[in-house]
């Protein structure tokens, strides 16, 4: 399991598109995993969740999302 599972095991609090490849924001991602915009930065720039720019805006997939939320899938 994931430090990041272990230390927020209620992460699946509302619903992500079930598409893997739909884009939701930063503040969607921040509220599904429950983190501050910190924790989302940090794990921007570590690369355990990688973003997707259009133009000024950043994205994240959504399987991204929630793989890193699933205990014991994501790195």
């Amino acid at each position: 399991m994931n430090r990041f599972a272990q230390r927020y095991p209620g992460a699946a609090h509302c619903c992500l598109p079930e598409d893997d490849d739909a884009l939701v924001d930063s503040s969607f991602a921040q509220q599904f995993l429950r983190i501050s915009r910190n924790t989302l930065a940090r794990l921007t720039q570590s690369g355990k969740l990688p973003v997707v720019r259009l133009g000024r805006a950043c994205r994240y997939r959504a399987g991204d999302v929630r793989r890193l939320a699933t205990p014991g899938v994501a790195q």
